[in-house]
Formats: C-alpha cells, sequence, structure tokens
C-alpha cells in the first residue's frame, strides 16, 4: 500500500535544515507528543545530509486494532526509524526512511523531498510504501499502519510548527 502525505511550512528551507538538525529537537518533539520511551542511536549533522537512527515505542490503543490482527500487534510496538537527508540544493532537499517494526512482518520505506516555494514557504512530501508478509490480512494491517502513520505526521507537523513559532 502506498500513501503520500504533503506538509506545509511557513519557513526555508535553511530554516527548517537548523530545526531538523538541533539534537534537541527530537527530544522536545517526543516529550512534547507525549512519547517517553525512545532512544536515539545516532545523530550526525553537516552542512548536507542529517542522518537519524532512532527507536521509540509507539501505543497502540487495543480497541483501536482489529480483533483479527491482535496476535500479530501488541499494543505497545517499537518502531526503529533510519532517515538519511541529503540537501541537493539551498531550495531543494530529499530524504529516505525506514520504520521497522520490531518482531512484525511488515516492511516500512518511504522517500520524500523538501522543496522551498519562496523565502517564507516550504513544502515537504512524503510517499510511504507498505508492505504486510501476512496472507489474508495484508490490506487490513497496511491500512491500519497507513492510519497510525499519517496521524503520526500529523502531530509531528503540527509539533514544528509550534516549534518554528517559538524559535526562529
Amino acid at each position: 500500500m502506498k500513501i503520500t502525505l504533503q506538509q506545509d511550512y511557513p519557513a526555508s528551507i535553511k530554516t527548517l535544515w537548523q530545526v531538523f538538525g538541533d539534537t534537541e529537537y527530537p527530544q522536545k518533539k517526543y516529550q512534547a507528543l507525549g512519547i517517553t520511551a525512545y532512544e536515539v542511536h545516532q545523530f550526525d549533522v553537516s552542512d548536507n545530509q542529517i542522518d537519524l537512527d532512532m527507536t521509540r515505542t509507539l501505543s497502540l490503543p487495543p480497541d483501536r486494532i482489529p480483533t483479527i490482527v491482535q496476535k500479530f500487534l501488541h499494543p505497545e510496538q517499537d518502531l526503529r526509524y533510519v532517515s538519511s537527508w541529503r540537501m541537493i540544493s539551498p531550495e531543494s532537499a530529499t530524504f529516505d526512511l525506514k520504520v521497522i517494526p520490531h518482531g512484525l512482518p511488515v516492511n516500512i520505506v518511504a522517500t520524500g523531498s523538501l522543496a522551498q516555494q519562496n523565502d517564507q514557504f516550504s513544502t515537504m512530501t512524503l510517499t510511504f510504501d507498505i508492505t504486510a508478509n501476512v496472507p489474508l490480512l495484508r490490506g487490513k494491517i497496511e491500512s491500519m499502519i497507513a492510519q497510525q502513520l499519517e496521524k503520526s505526521y500529523q502531530s509531528d507537523h503540527a509539533f514544528t510548527l509550534k516549534y518554528l513559532a517559538e524559535n526562529t
């Protein structure tokens, strides 16, 4: 299953690069979103690249997990995020992301771009490819993961907008 998400930011890529490259940004974001179980394994920042490797625990309310899928999904799921951002030009960046759910027969990869429309406005586009390797339940699992990813990225976006307003 593929899903594409688009997010607009009232900032230049230079400003967003500074925010996303701030070592305190992930910590502040996850604390603000109520996620207390996370670990940053690697966070390397340069003028042209940002690499982040981290694990966070996602809590899924049991009533939101379809009964038929419950034997595959635990209400608390460790997800490892491995991302690499590359600055292509002052107005353009790309990235690759892998989300690795611990112990689940699911593959989640994403590609994305960040394009500056003008000095005060940029757009991020994310395309996720979600594949569940569970016959008969593939569609249900992929759909549930897509909904969780969309919800998660809406929360991330809302936090980043607030962070930009308060810190730039």
